[in-house]
């Protein structure tokens, strides 16, 4: 596709940037649903859902879905039901970069006719979809769908373009984070985030605990009973696997919008 044919501006380019900014930034993965309220301001959607894709042995597992406009026990039901009957996921399976308007893979006729339509899409007056499929190394890694009414229209060229390009930096950054795919257990609500997606060890972990406890950098070795040697190393080691520099970058992370004092 020829971005420079497609109507992207100027004022565009520079939203993009940010957003684009926000995926390589993000910790400890970047934050989908931000993604999308930011894109409100460069296409027009009515609704919007995202999800993260899991590898369990080979099989695909669609997870944690989230949505700032979509009624929860909508969401539910969804998973419960309706996932069996959308038309689009068998094409989202596929571990493939993709960035697709839903009416250029199924013919609009079968589309409307669905009982996906019908009983999950209809009720909340969404018809035409834009999805993208994030994925790389043979593995899928999240879904983002916007939704717009019949009365809305199809999605444009140029926000097909927009989402192509986004697309593509969510693909290298989780790519980056997540070479061997995503583990949903690392992603349950129990366990320590941190510690999974980055595969820290036990003290490592520990060292992560006492900050977030609010343990300030010079009290660290006194509460794990080492020495200030063996916290240097530990924090070192965090950094590298965090692809973080300092500790003041380390705070910013598992403590968001508290300021370090030292």
């Amino acid at each position: 596709m020829n971005f420079t044919n497609c109507g992207i501006t100027s004022q565009d380019w520079y939203t993009m940037n940010e957003i684009i900014s926000d995926i390589y930034t993000a910790i400890p993965y970047p934050n989908l649903n931000a993604i999308i309220r930011k894109l409100e301001s460069l296409i027009l959607f009515s609704h919007s859902i995202s999800c993260l894709i899991g590898n369990n042995e080979g099989n695909v597992e669609f997870f944690m879905y989230k949505s700032d406009d979509i009624p929860e026990e909508h969401i539910q039901l969804y998973c419960k039901k309706y996932i069996h009957y959308d038309f689009i996921l068998w094409y989202c399976a596929v571990p493939k970069e993709l960035t697709f308007r839903e009416s250029d893979v199924i013919v609009e006729k079968y589309m409307a006719e669905s009982l996906f339509m019908k009983e999950w899409l209809s009720p909340i007056n969404a018809y035409y979809g834009l999805v993208i499929n994030t994925a790389g190394y043979n593995y899928s890694y999240c879904n983002i769908c916007l939704y717009r009414s019949r009365e809305e229209g199809d999605f444009s060229d140029r926000d097909l373009a927009i989402l192509k390009i986004i697309n593509s930096h969510l693909c290298n950054r989780f790519k980056e984070l997540f070479p061997n795919g995503i583990q949903r257990s690392s992603f349950d609500k129990n366990s320590d985030q941190f510690s999974s997606i980055y595969h820290l060890t036990k003290r490592e972990a520990e060292v992560i605990q006492l900050i977030c406890s609010g343990t300030l950098r010079h009290n660290l070795a006194k509460e794990l009973y080492i020495s200030e040697n063996t916290v240097k190393k530990h924090l070192n080691s965090i950094y590298q696997k965090m692809n973080i520099q300092n500790f003041e970058e380390l705070v910013k992370v598992v403590k968001p919008g508290v300021k370090y004092f030292g």
